[in-house]
């Protein structure tokens, strides 16, 4: 799953943060990758914890 979240607001105005990560149906956790950005978050790292809410 490759997500890529973008921002519009103040200094983060025009920066985009992108991850990727496995789609497990049976999990509602999931770990992700951040792998890179553009604008002032170029050349991020670290990972994100994403939740499902059912």
């Amino acid at each position: 799953m490759a997500i890529t979240f973008s921002f519009i607001d103040r200094v983060y105005n025009g920066s985009t943060l992108n991850t990727l990560s496995q789609n497990s149906v049976l999990c509602t956790v999931h770990k992700a990758a951040i792998v890179g950005g553009i604008g002032i978050l170029w050349f991020a790292r670290g990972f994100a914890i994403l939740k499902t809410y059912v």
